[in-house]
């Protein structure tokens, strides 16, 4: 994945979600009535909407740290999590305006917000899965062209192993190309 764009994606997320977990342990209600137009919530609410705000809030703090991360599975692994997350805060907060007609001012913001990060993450697991499966046929050429190289040096000693020794080139030298433990002097 390119690196500035997983940084802006997980930049712009951290923020984002971090404030909204802040409002959600330092005023819960107003963030209610922001987002639902709810103003009489059951007692057991602010603790609930505390607990989603510092998870969260760790995951604002996870994405913020792997912004410059160099591992690719863990970044990976971090985006569908965020995908995940996205997603389903997208179908939740669009069943609760659609079906459940609670509708505050900063609703439907929210709603176009989680749907759009989501595509984004999902455009973002996609180029990095295609990356990595670029590379990996790079990698398959790569081991080809070294077993091809190698073939060539077996059947150009008369190994016994191959004996195809008329059909090797001896114009053909791929030996000034390789390196490692297999390289004939």
């Amino acid at each position: 994945m390119n690196t500035a764009h997983r940084r802006t994606l997980l930049t712009l997320f951290a923020i984002a979600e971090g404030a909204t977990g802040l409002g959600l342990i330092v005023a819960p209600s107003m963030l209610f009535v922001l987002l639902f137009e709810t103003r009489q919530v059951v007692s057991e609410a602010p603790l609930i909407g505390r607990i989603c705000g510092a998870a969260l809030l760790a995951l604002a703090a996870a994405s913020w740290g792997a912004r410059d991360a160099e591992d690719r599975q863990g970044t990976l692994g971090l985006l569908v999590g965020v995908t995940l997350y996205n997603c389903l805060t997208t179908a939740v907060l669009t069943y609760s305006a659609l079906v459940l007609e609670m509708i505050g001012i900063l609703l439907w913001p929210a709603i176009l917000y989680h749907a759009a990060t989501s595509l984004w993450c999902l455009l973002a697991i996609w180029r990095a899965r295609w990356a990595e499966s670029s590379w990996l046929l790079g990698w398959s050429f790569t081991a080809l062209a070294a077993l091809a190289a190698d073939c060539y040096e077996a059947a150009k000693t008369r190994s016994p192993l191959l004996r195809f020794t008329r059909l090797a080139s001896p114009s053909l030298d791929l030996r000034s190309s390789r390196t490692g433990p297999h390289t004939v002097p």
